[in-house]
């Protein structure tokens, strides 16, 4: 079958044009795209192997990539908020911090390695100098079990770092290692009290479920891809106590990021799947990486990304007020949520 125009125009075009002209399609284009033809699927592929590979993102941050990545397996450590969200979507977002959430074992191994990356501790230095004495401030809230649903952090150690790019532009870079009490993956379901893109701010107590986005050691993950990619919608499905300043505040940030938020009293789309689903079921976008990484098992064993999880809304009894839907533990919250409904109708 002869070439078309269009394929032979692409043969002819440097790698560095065609991955632009790649880059300013929208995914479903894109995939579409790659169905046009082997020729266009090939073209597509090495698009996708490039702009999809972590470590090319992971350079940005740190010198030795492929410890990062193990030591990401090793704690047990997810990468989310705004590097997963700009990792998926292929955004840019210059002053965004990267946010590494893991559980107590792992956090003085990730700790000590930014500082040995040349990241500088922006917290309080006399607290952390302790650093290796195991007088962190998670040790003693994990021991006496203070977190809780206004609260469910252990920990936030800040870091940041001056980086010269190749171009001359110094680029500030800011990590923050989030200690939390449960499994990272099930926090990120669960309890993570964000804004729209799972970015970690501590004055903001908001989760939007249909950006629910992170990167392990070996997959990256997108929860709600159709939501958020193609759509363009987040629904708010955790709040706790906050001012209308600072929700005024972070919708009009998203919304001009090209989010529609959408809150209590909105219904959602019938694209946004209802009900019982996992992490890594046909709704999730889920992208395995190449590559090497150390198989050792880490300090709390084999991860397991299998997580399930409902999609409640309104009508059963469990979504707050000022939320659209409910991301819950299975059974658990739509038993709740009828309770309360009979209590309210008696």
């Amino acid at each position: 079958m002869p070439l078309s125009s269009f394929e032979i125009f692409l043969l002819r075009l440097p790698d560095s044009v065609n991955f632009k002209l790649f880059h300013t399609c929208d995914i479903l284009s894109l995939i579409a795209l790659s169905k046009t033809s082997r020729i266009l699927g090939g073209f597509f592929a090495a698009y996708r192997q490039r702009v999809w590979d972590p470590d090319m993102h992971y350079k940005r941050w740190f010198y030795d990539v492929d410890y990062f990545k193990s030591l990401l397996r090793g704690c047990g450590a997810v990468v989310s908020g705004s590097f997963a969200l700009q990792f998926f979507g292929r955004f840019f977002y210059p002053s965004s911090d990267m946010d590494i959430f893991l559980r107590v074992a792992g956090a003085e191994d990730m700790c000590s390695w930014l500082l040995d990356e040349g990241y500088t501790y922006a917290g309080d230095a006399s607290q952390y100098n302790e650093l290796g004495h195991n007088s962190l401030l998670h040790f003693p809230r994990a021991v006496m079990n203070k977190s809780s649903f206004h609260d469910p952090l252990l920990a936030v150690y800040a870091f940041h770092k001056v980086k010269k790019q190749a171009n001359g532009v110094e680029d500030e870079l800011r990590v923050q290692v989030i200690v939390v009490d449960t499994d990272p993956i099930q926090h990120v379901l669960f309890d993570f009290h964000s804004i729209i893109s799972l970015v970690f701010v501590f004055d903001v107590d908001v989760t939007l479920a249909a950006v629910i986005n992170f990167l392990t050691a070996d997959e990256g993950y997108s929860v709600f891809p159709w939501a958020t990619f193609v759509e363009r919608i987040s629904y708010v499905c955790r709040i706790r106590q906050e001012s209308e300043a600072r929700i005024e505040g972070w919708t009009k940030k998203y919304e001009g990021r090209g989010f529609l938020v959408s809150g209590g009293g909105s219904s959602p789309n019938p694209t946004l799947v209802r009900g019982r689903r996992f992490v890594g079921d046909k709704f999730t976008w889920r992208i395995s990486f190449k590559g090497s990484v150390d198989r050792s098992e880490g300090y709390y064993g084999p991860p397991n990304t299998r997580v399930w999880f409902e999609v409640l809304l309104s009508d059963s009894g469990a979504v707050r007020e000022g939320c659209c839907v409910r991301i819950a533990e299975p059974y658990v919250w739509r038993t709740i949520g009828k309770a309360l409904k009979l209590s309210g109708a008696r």
